[in-house]
């Protein structure tokens, strides 16, 4: 039973396990199939395959199993990775800064935005299945929050990045593609 995390003890089994130069857990990655519920903002979360964490133990970031709607600065969002692949539990889709506020996720969200340019449309980018053509991936949309400002990358390699001011009103569209089958890579 590990009872070094500040959010509770828990018993189940693990791919990986990191630390901090000090000597804080600074990750853990979730054996395949193993996932473990975290308090978000006051809500029971199902996480895996990984959960890490700042040096002070608070959550930094987390890999949701199904969406989970999470407050940010422009509102309610949904953050899901429908390809999240879990080889360590460090790169997650939900990410929190010290204080416990979203910093950044990712989500299958269809965004609207009007700038001083124009109105800027951003998807999630669907492609086929390279295993099964009649199948389509879902590739979530990369939002970070920082100084007032939001950066949105898409694409699986980020071809596509664009910073928006936070003051700039954005419209989020819900995406149905977490309620059709999805396949992970």
């Amino acid at each position: 039973m590990l009872t070094l995390l500040k959010f509770g003890d828990f018993s189940l089994y693990l791919s990986g396990l990191s630390f901090h130069e000090g000597g804080e857990i600074k990750s853990l990655t979730l054996w395949p199939n193993e996932d473990m519920t975290v308090e978000i903002g006051g809500k029971p979360v199902r996480v895996g395959p990984g959960i890490a964490f700042h040096e002070d133990g608070s959550v930094k970031s987390v890999e949701p199993k199904k969406p989970v709607p999470v407050d940010t600065p422009w509102g309610p969002m949904e953050a899901f990775d429908p390809c999240a692949i879990g080889v360590t539990g460090e790169l997650n889709s939900l990410r929190f800064d010290r204080d416990g506020k979203v910093s950044g996720l990712k989500s299958l969200a269809i965004l609207e935005a009007k700038t001083a340019e124009g109105t800027i449309l951003l998807k999630p980018l669907s492609k086929p299945n390279p295993t099964d053509d009649s199948r389509m991936i879902h590739a979530p949309l990369d939002i970070s929050f920082e100084d007032g400002k939001a950066r949105v990358r898409r694409g699986e390699l980020f071809e596509k990045e664009i910073w928006l001011d936070l003051a700039d009103p954005v419209k989020l569209i819900p995406h149905i593609a977490h309620k059709l089958v999805t396949v992970k890579i």
